[in-house]
């Protein structure tokens, strides 16, 4: 059985946590091993990896994700991580190329990078929720 992730993004609009759109709107559910070790040292852990240590749901969760995240028993290892910090880290190749088509450190920088540029807002403002299942 394969692990998924179960992503959300979350921007803080005058000190509330919204989520922007839906389950996956902004970053798609993927499946990639070394990338889910990257983000919570699930399935994979390569050199370097987890950026964090796992923190659990925060406080101050949006309630649609709040909601979402209680809905599913299955999920585990959830987490979070803000644009910034995952902007900042220093990714073990820019180009990616032991990565399929797809996959990747790209699957999440790109839509946060079009998110922060769209609405103008600092990457400590947008944060990547997620849990996995299968794990």
């Amino acid at each position: 059985m394969g692990c998924d992730i179960h992503p959300f993004v979350e921007v803080n609009r005058h000190g509330r946590w919204e989520a922007v759109g839906g389950k996956a709107e902004v970053v798609d559910d993927f499946r990639d091993y070394r990338l889910f070790g990257y983000l919570a040292g699930v399935r994979m852990l390569p050199p370097g990896a987890p950026i964090t240590r796992r923190r659990g749901l925060p406080d101050d969760l949006s309630p649609e994700v709040r909601g979402y995240m209680a809905s599913d028993d299955d999920l585990e290892c959830a987490s979070w991580l803000t644009a910034e910090e995952l902007l900042s880290y220093a990714w073990p190749d820019p180009e990616w190329p032991n990565w399929r088509e797809g996959e990747g450190p790209k699957w999440v920088l790109d839509p946060l990078r079009a998110l922060i540029e769209r609405e103008q807002i600092p990457a400590s403002a947008v944060r990547l929720v997620f849990a996995f299942d299968n794990v």
